[in-house]
Parts: C-alpha cells; sequence; structure tokens
C-alpha cells in the first residue's frame, strides 16, 4: 500500500517535471509526450498499443488526464500480477462532435465485481468493485473534465470508455 502511494506520487511528480520543464515554454503539451513518461513506469509489466489522434492539450488540463491514465494502468498492473506476464493495453484517442473520446482496454482478467456501469451508477464497496483508484477516475473525469465513463470489466479485460468536451482542454487549430 505504501509502495503504491509512492508510486502514484513519483508519477505525478514525473509529469509535473515534463509539463513545467523549460523545454516546453508553451502553454500546451503534446499528450503523446506525457503518456510516454506515465508507461514508462509500467513497462515491466505493461505492452502499450497506442493509436492517438494528434491532440495538443493546455497543459494546465494535462495533470488531469494524466492522473486517469496512471491510475488505469496502475489498476491493471495491480489486477492482473496473477497472469505472470505483461497484459496488452490499448490506448485510443480522437475528436468527435466538440468531444474528445478516449478508449482504454486491457487483455487481463476484468474484475466482474465491478462488472459493467456508468458513471454515476452506485458503487457497492461490499463487493471490492471499485477502489480509491478507480473512485479517483471517476471523479476526475466527472469534476475536472465535465465528462461522463463507462465501464466493462467482466467480457474479457477492463475497458473504459471516456469522452468530456475539448473546449477549453485543447489549443484551437
Amino acid at each position: 500500500a505504501f509502495q503504491d502511494l509512492m508510486d502514484r506520487i513519483m508519477t505525478v511528480y514525473n509529469v509535473h517535471n515534463l509539463i513545467s520543464s523549460e523545454e516546453t515554454l508553451q502553454d500546451t503539451v503534446r499528450f503523446s509526450d506525457l503518456l510516454a513518461e506515465i508507461s514508462h513506469m509500467y513497462e515491466d509489466y505493461i505492452e502499450l498499443e497506442l493509436r492517438l489522434e494528434e491532440i495538443v492539450f493546455i497543459k494546465k488540463k494535462m495533470l488531469s488526464l494524466c492522473t486517469i491514465f496512471n491510475e488505469m494502468m496502475n489498476n491493471t498492473v495491480k489486477h492482473n500480477r496473477v497472469l505472470n506476464r505483461k497484459i496488452h493495453v490499448k490506448i485510443k484517442i480522437w475528436r468527435e462532435d466538440n468531444d474528445i473520446c478516449i478508449v482504454y482496454h486491457d487483455d487481463g482478467i476484468g474484475n466482474t465485481g465491478c462488472a459493467k456501469r456508468e458513471s454515476g451508477d452506485s458503487i457497492d464497496r461490499k463487493k471490492g468493485s471499485s477502489g480509491i483508484g478507480m473512485r479517483l477516475i471517476e471523479l476526475t473525469v466527472q469534476n475536472e473534465l465535465k465528462g461522463s465513463l463507462a465501464i466493462d470489466a467482466e467480457h474479457g479485460g477492463y475497458k473504459i470508455w471516456i469522452r468530456f468536451p475539448e473546449e477549453g482542454m485543447v489549443r484551437k487549430k
């Protein structure tokens, strides 16, 4: 538990340094660069496949996205240790109808306690269907990004769909 907390803190620290570095003096940053920084911490456990539309996000909004991706990767690693193999993770990001859409899917064992649900559904703490990491993802999507999410963890791995308005998040072309 303590090491888990320290790993989260170090990832946030590394991402903050990347966002704040003098090399990136602009007020925007490429998301692919930040995703690479986050995934580096999990490279012994995750094989990453990216399909990213090149979207340049405003820096001050990046920490929310980084928190979400760090927690998703952390959950993938934590809930699939019993498989004794690298977990394949697919991440897809694209624009659609003035929204940013994200799909995160791993090929792990899933979590039948989590089953299918959408943001706003109640969380059954007795069944362990959602821990602090998933709750942090939900709160960040809803409160910081003003978006929604859906989860399917019972049909082969763990799949999360996230959608939020691009207004105020990305640099206009």
